[in-house]
């Protein structure tokens, strides 16, 4: 395992991790991950807002995340097959347009003619019709779900641990406390940042309870249950917290630039290879 967490310190900085933050999901308790820029909190927090961005469970990521992104590939992957099928049997593909893939299995089914339609075009409908109906399963747990569909996760997965999904992060653990771990890790959301205002990031250090973040409006961002408690638990380790900070620019970095006009650029186009005769 990476040694990427450090145990939690009185302070707010970039990298600082704490929990009782509202997950996106389910609006139960995840985590936050401070990404303020690190000259505002060097020596104090200097900056008028905390940004930062959720870290939920791995599970929450595989059914809010990579389930929902392979159900929709797949329901594409389907539609196209059946959309080709549609066309060739009714010279037209606007009703699955109009009423859904489900109204085009019916129609295709309906007029079926074993003297008119090719054995591997058969085998094609039926791989689609099922794979589609595939994509309708409910999560329950990942060993649970069809092949088809579980071997596609299982691809997801392995590209968010390598580092090659830019929109994520993942973290085998995010403190040393035995309360907030968690076997399969959790995941950084790096596309939705949050925020709230210098005032209330100054007292996560000391805690922040229910009633807090029920008075002071914080309830969009944080939970707010008598219970709940929002308090440091872990601070991301250099080079980790660089890497979630380039993957943040790379998301949201656009530096842009006037364009050059059409006649400079004319001109030097008509420049190649000597002057147009």
């Amino acid at each position: 395992m990476r040694e990427l967490i450090l145990a939690p310190k009185n302070r707010i900085t970039q990298g600082t991790i704490f929990c009782g933050v509202k997950s996106p999901y389910t609006k139960k308790n995840s985590y936050g991950l401070c990404i303020t820029a690190r000259c505002d909190t060097a020596r104090e927090f200097k900056a008028s807002t905390l940004s930062f961005v959720n870290i939920v469970s791995f599970e929450e990521w595989v059914e809010f995340e990579a389930f929902q992104k392979v159900k929709s590939d797949l329901v594409k992957e389907c539609t196209s097959v059946i959309r080709k099928l549609l066309l060739e049997k009714t010279n037209t593909s606007v009703l699955i347009d109009s009423f859904g893939i489900e109204k085009a299995i019916e129609i295709i089914e309906s007029k079926k003619n074993p003297d008119l339609v090719e054995v591997e075009k058969t085998k094609n409908f039926q791989n689609a019709k099922e794979k589609f109906l595939e994509s309708f399963c409910v999560f329950s747990r990942i060993e649970n779900i069809p092949k088809n569909l579980s071997i596609k996760i299982k691809e997801e997965v392995r590209k968010l641990i390598k580092g090659g999904l830019g929109d994520y992060f993942y973290l085998e653990k995010i403190s040393n406390q035995n309360d907030h771990f968690n076997g399969n890790g959790f995941v950084a959301l790096l596309r939705s940042i949050y925020s709230i205002d210098r005032l209330h990031a100054l007292c996560i250090p000391s805690g922040m309870d229910g009633s807090y973040i029920s008075k002071n409006g914080l309830s969009d961002r944080f939970c707010h249950n008598e219970d709940d408690l929002v308090y440091l638990i872990g601070e991301l380790k250099s080079p980790y917290i660089e890497r979630v900070m380039q993957n943040l620019t790379l998301l949201f970095g656009r530096i842009g630039l006037p364009d050059i006009s059409d006649d400079f650029s004319g001109k030097v186009i008509n420049n190649i290879g000597g002057a147009a005769k």
